[in-house]
């Protein structure tokens, strides 16, 4: 599998110099810093934060070539188009840098909506995706539970992303609505 030292560059100059390059390093650096605190392995999260995002600037074009030569030719219209990037970026993990691992590729595949029964590389990628410090929304309530109790952050988080949604009038991804139900209990740790 290659490894993460090798993706930076190739996620750098994919990303450019921007704010979203900066967002990616600063999740590799949130993960990381779980993967530490709740003992998940160190380099495949790393691998996962690294790519989460690494289709983001890709034209809609592109996101539907790559979803459907991967998925098929309904899966996108499933997703709201702004989180084909999710769907994107595993399918480009698998494609161009042929990676095989699930953890990593639900992680990457997930991190937009969440699903039922996450690893706690998944979990930790999502988490961390929301909760990273250069994020411009006041996010630090969800960051310090995140640092004792990740199940609760993550059902935190799942609330909050589903309450926007609502309120902007888009119905939550079928993932995400289940992934509320499934981890919903944590909220009253």
């Amino acid at each position: 599998m290659i490894s993460f030292e090798k993706l930076v560059p190739i996620v750098e100059k994919r990303l450019g110099p921007s704010k979203r390059f900066e967002h990616t390093l600063m999740v590799v650096k949130t993960a990381t810093q779980l993967a530490e605190l709740h003992g998940a392995d160190i380099e495949k999260v790393k691998i996962a934060a690294i790519l989460h995002d690494i289709t983001k600037h890709d034209s809609y074009e592109s996101h539907q070539a790559l979803i459907e030569s991967f998925y098929g030719t309904n899966e996108h219209k499933k997703w709201p188009e702004q989180l084909w990037h999710a769907l994107s970026a595993k399918a480009l993990a698998v494609k161009e840098f042929k990676i095989d691992d699930p953890d990593i590729l639900n992680a990457i595949q997930y991190h937009t909506s969440g699903r039922e029964s996450m690893s706690l590389i998944e979990k930790i990628i999502f988490v961390a995706d929301f909760i990273e410090p250069s994020r411009t929304f006041d996010n630090l309530i969800y960051y310090d539970t995140a640092m004792h109790n990740l199940n609760k952050a993550l059902a935190m988080i799942l609330y909050s992303l589903n309450q926007h949604l609502i309120s902007l009038g888009e119905t939550p991804v079928k993932d995400g609505q289940r992934a509320l139900r499934f981890y919903q209990h944590h909220l009253e740790e």
